[in-house]
């Protein structure tokens, strides 16, 4: 679809909606290592995952004609941008003088007064004191950390590029630039991962005094140099029992220092440290536009899809996308992710957003076989819905149970004792946070 037809079809779509929150997504594909368990850069070839300023100069370009393009028509149709969110790949890669050059046209392409919380992930060697105070000056509030573990060891066999010691000196850095919202990424259930190290990890997190954490649980995902080295028989497979139980370790140890989980992964000492952005876009309550080679969007009932592997395409045409599809029932699959995002927060699926974001009635997609398969298969793994008149929910405290056994069992094909998957049902909903 042509740049033009597209914003007259999302014009068409939200014309009778009276939200026209906006989350803008900036996708940064650069990083300083290709971890060995990292799904998200898989397909990004390590010499592009790894370039320079010159080609890092060249993307920039790009991505400030898309925002450019799309941001004051996006505007003009109504839409007020209300968070931010930088991703990838490692945004703080860039350096200042990058980065300033996006936030530019960011103010000169969308009108940013009403911005409520603006979040860019890092990793602990890629924030220096400069970088931070930049952040700080340039409206960045929130910064999410990816240290993934204080092991030592297991950082190495992670594929990280930092240490423990600079993921400790990375809190002090962001507390001395004033950014006092910050999150630490930690990863449970790696391969061979003894209990007492992730408690290790644990200890030294909380020590940090930390307002936010979000604890991920390792995905074996195919094509990963771990997964590889665990299909190979050179790492131990994770077992699903040791996925529950480390998640349920964190829950405990975090639920006890006063932090409270309100979205699967999520902790947050204080209301006014949760990631906005998650129950933003997990809450169905309200559109995205990403911006990049790997950003996908949620906007005007479409779905729109820039494939991280087509950054050469990007390249070429950044206001062109690779996909582009319209919410509807021959779409199963954005739908269920629609579906299965939202089911991860405590609040459950809300039907008039989920109505309000992709144009749908639920009841009218819930009759589908291929969503009713679907069900079945959460079912499956462990699920226990709960119907209200207004939302849809899951059984408080399963929540992790049920996300974990999809995990295990959809990166692990090979085991043969599974939960039943329906024919007709997508091969793999994504329902799982971004770095928070």
């Amino acid at each position: 679809m042509q740049p033009e037809s597209l914003i007259s079809a999302i014009a068409r779509s939200s014309e009778k909606e009276c939200n026209r929150d906006l989350e803008i997504y900036i996708h940064i594909p650069f990083c300083s290592s290709k971890c060995h368990f990292c799904d998200w850069v898989v397909e990004v070839p390590t010499r592009q995952l790894l370039a320079g300023h010159s080609v890092r100069g060249q993307y920039v370009d790009r991505l400030c004609e898309q925002i450019s393009f799309y941001g004051p028509q996006l505007m003009q149709i109504g839409y007020r941008p209300k968070y931010i969110y930088w991703g990838g790949g490692t945004p703080t890669r860039l350096e200042p003088d990058e980065t300033n050059r996006i936030i530019d046209v960011l103010e000169e392409s969308f009108d940013l007064s009403g911005i409520e919380q603006h979040t860019m992930e890092s990793t602990p060697n890629d924030i220096t004191p400069e970088k931070a105070a930049n952040l700080k000056q340039r409206g960045v509030d929130r910064v999410s950390v990816g240290v993934q573990s204080f092991d030592p060891f297991q950082l190495r066999t992670a594929g990280r590029a930092h240490s423990a010691e600079q993921a400790v000196g990375a809190v002090a850095i962001l507390r001395d630039a004033g950014i006092d919202n910050f999150n630490i990424d930690l990863i449970s259930g790696f391969p061979g991962e003894k209990r007492e190290s992730f408690e290790a990890t644990m200890d030294q997190a909380l020590k940090l005094d930390p307002p936010h954490v979000t604890i991920y649980s390792y995905r074996a995902t195919p094509e990963t140099r771990m997964a590889i080295q665990v299909a190979s028989g050179f790492r131990q497979l994770t077992t699903l029992q040791h996925m529950i139980e480390s998640y349920e370790y964190a829950q405990e140890l975090l639920g006890r220092a006063g932090y409270r989980e309100y979205l699967y992964n999520c902790f947050a000492r204080e209301e006014r440290y949760r990631f906005k952005v998650g129950l933003f876009g997990y809450g169905l309550r309200g559109d995205t536009i990403g911006f990049g080679s790997g950003a996908s969007s949620t906007i005007g009932h479409h779905f729109l899809l820039n494939e991280k592997e087509n950054q050469h395409l990007y390249m070429k045409n950044p206001l062109a996308f690779d996909m582009t599809l319209q919410y509807g029932p021959s779409q199963i699959t954005i739908l269920t992710d629609a579906i299965g995002n939202a089911l991860m927060t405590n609040d459950g699926l809300r039907f008039d957003r989920f109505e309000r974001l992709t144009g749908c009635e639920f009841n009218e997609i819930y009759a589908l076989p291929g969503i009713q398969g679907w069900f079945k298969y959460l079912k499956n793994c462990g699920a226990e819905f709960r119907w209200e008149q207004e939302r849809l929910f899951l059984t408080p405290g399963t929540i992790p149970r049920i996300y974990l056994s999809h995990l295990f069992y959809s990166n692990n094909p090979e085991i043969r004792e599974k939960p039943e998957r329906p024919s007709g049902t997508p091969s793999d909903s994504s329902s799982q946070t971004v770095n928070a």
